[in-house]
């Protein structure tokens, strides 16, 4: 049996590792998006060093389309790894919560979150993770676009 101290030490330290991991997740998500937007970069200065866009580029524009959508796949496991987490550590919270009511730990959180809300009204509600998304999702886009326009001859 284990005293109530341990029992929160035990509840606070299991809140922090799954905070610990948000964060990993996030690091993870920049650091794969800068990557795939370095390489789309690379791949686009390597198609213009000619100045011109022809069937010799095609390859290159398909590559751009699978690192971009590979990119937003990524970029969404990273997401949901984040929320799970999340949603531990607020399992954790709510337990530290319950055993020591007098913190108000809830309480205080959510008055918090109405305050910020207030002050954020519009971009409160834009989920970051459609942001991340969006970044691979016009990578892919722009292979698409180059690519439909190498076959119809739109660079000639």
């Amino acid at each position: 049996m284990c005293s109530l101290k341990d029992k929160i030490e035990l509840l606070w330290r299991f809140y922090q590792e799954h905070c610990a991991w948000e964060r990993h997740q996030e690091a993870q998500r920049s650091s794969a998006t800068n990557l795939v937007l370095v390489v789309a970069a690379a791949i686009l200065s390597i198609m213009t060093i000619n100045k011109s866009i022809d069937m010799t580029d095609l390859p290159l524009t398909i590559f751009l389309i699978v690192i971009g959508v590979f990119g937003a796949v990524l970029s969404m496991k990273h997401y949901e790894r984040f929320a799970r987490h999340q949603t531990l550590a607020g399992a954790y919270r709510a337990a530290l919560d319950q055993e020591v009511p007098e913190a108000q730990i809830l309480g205080i959180r959510s008055k918090a979150e109405r305050c910020h809300t207030n002050n954020y009204r519009l971009v409160h509600k834009w989920r970051l993770h459609w942001l991340w998304i969006g970044l691979h999702a016009a990578v892919a886009l722009t292979g698409v676009f180059l690519t439909v326009g190498i076959l119809i001859g739109w660079f000639k």
